[in-house]
């Protein structure tokens, strides 16, 4: 009496019997496999076409990381740039005419914002009263990382002065911290989806940084 096998008994007696097709390789030419198109193709037909389709994913995704490796080079290369021009500032004027050089020019940023936070008026910047700034951007301050995405018609129009509401319509902001706040830096896009929480926030987080030590360089405390 034969007992027919299911589908299941046959992978599983194929996966426990690798070298099956090795010994009985004239099925691998009778076997036939229904395609989408009519007709139908042999198996090692099929096995190329997987072959294929895989060996075709895994070059995109090559593609893919060799250009993020591009770029995160080149962004590496203009935030060196950019600290070095900063380093080498004689003046909070100096080093702020570098970031508005390197920001506009060399990173292409179409909007930004550099907010300082004294008691005391500063030749250079815009500067805001401590207090005023905890009243008016506390809920941008104090958190772990950079904030990316809308932010309200209030906020923007706060930070962004120089520039029509309707002109900024997403931004990343980071807030100048080191021993505390000292600042905040916003970058903004016309685009409404060009920043969001998903983005990554490395470089302007570090940028932020950079800031809030060399203020203390040129005392402002």
């Amino acid at each position: 009496m034969k007992h027919s096998m299911t589908a299941e008994q046959v992978a599983e007696y194929l996966t426990q019997h690798p070298d099956f097709f090795q010994e009985h390789t004239e099925l691998l030419l009778q076997l036939r496999i229904p395609h989408h198109h009519p007709g139908t193709i042999s198996l090692v037909e099929k096995q190329l076409q997987l072959l294929r389709a895989k060996l075709a994913e895994q070059t995109k995704a090559n593609h893919e990381l060799m250009a993020i490796a591009r770029d995160n080079s080149q962004l590496f290369e203009k935030t060196r740039l950019l600290t070095l021009a900063l380093l080498e500032a004689g003046s909070l004027d100096e080093a702020l005419s570098s970031l508005d050089e390197h920001l506009r020019h060399v990173f292409q940023v179409p909007f930004y914002s550099l907010l300082l936070f004294s008691e005391q008026p500063l030749m250079a910047g815009r500067v805001i009263q401590p207090s005023e700034a905890r009243q008016r951007l506390g809920h941008l301050l104090n958190v772990p990382q950079p904030i990316s995405g809308r932010l309200a018609a209030a906020d923007l129009a706060y930070i962004f002065t120089e520039q029509p509401l309707s002109r900024v319509g997403s931004c990343a902001v980071a807030e100048l911290y080191y021993q505390e706040t000292k600042g905040l830096l916003a970058i903004g896009h016309p685009s409404l989806h060009y920043y969001d929480n998903q983005m990554d926030t490395l470089f302007l987080r570090y940028l932020a940084d950079v800031l809030a030590r060399l203020l203390i360089t040129w005392e402002i405390v």
